[in-house]
């Protein structure tokens, strides 16, 4: 299986969210969100491309406590409180983020286990090593190199890595619109 995750998402979602949760002020104007968007890329798929290192096979505890030690630190940078919730199986991890006097409170539910992989049927080494990749002529993905990003900028390329789009994708694009917001 080969999932694949469009990488303007990251950053464009994390705008969108940057601009609907402004509740007081004026409406973004859409090319400052251009630029927001444009100006956090590269940072935005840096930590996309980190987090998709992680193993996260539900079936592999020290994965997921290592996945857990990563979500809290990222966490905890963007002015979480965190703690572990004991299970049966892998920890649960439940971050907050106290805004003073606020009348309504968000709750955002995010995964991050994933399901069993079997490497033997991606077509790159490593589900868990992000593979920046690009059509052909005849429209086959073919692996790109991640520098060609330093250079320029694809909305075409993709990524594929394991959980890219079901459960990565996501909490990358909140840490990233939480970073916005507070920026």
């Amino acid at each position: 299986m080969r999932l694949q995750f469009s990488l303007r998402v990251i950053s464009i979602s994390a705008a969108i969210l940057w601009n609907s949760s402004i509740s007081q002020a004026e409406p973004v104007p859409v090319e400052t969100i251009r630029q927001l968007t444009d100006d956090n890329i590269r940072q935005s798929i840096a930590l996309y491309r980190e987090l998709l290192s992680l193993p996260n096979d539900a079936n592999y505890p020290d994965d997921i406590s290592e996945m857990l030690d990563w979500m809290e630190e990222s966490f905890e940078a963007r002015g979480f409180a965190s703690q572990r919730i004991p299970t049966d199986g892998s920890d649960l991890l439940l971050a907050e983020r106290h805004v003073s006097d606020a009348a309504k409170t968000v709750l955002v539910y995010l995964q991050s286990d994933g399901q069993p992989v079997d490497p033997s049927a991606w077509h790159q080494e490593d589900p868990y090593t992000p593979v920046l990749k690009a059509r052909n002529e005849d429209g086959v993905f073919e692996r790109v190199p991640w520098d060609l990003l330093d250079r320029r900028f694809d909305p075409e390329w993709r990524v594929f890595a394991r959980s890219a789009s079901d459960s990565k994708g996501p909490m990358t694009q909140f840490l990233i619109a939480i970073q916005l917001l507070d920026e």
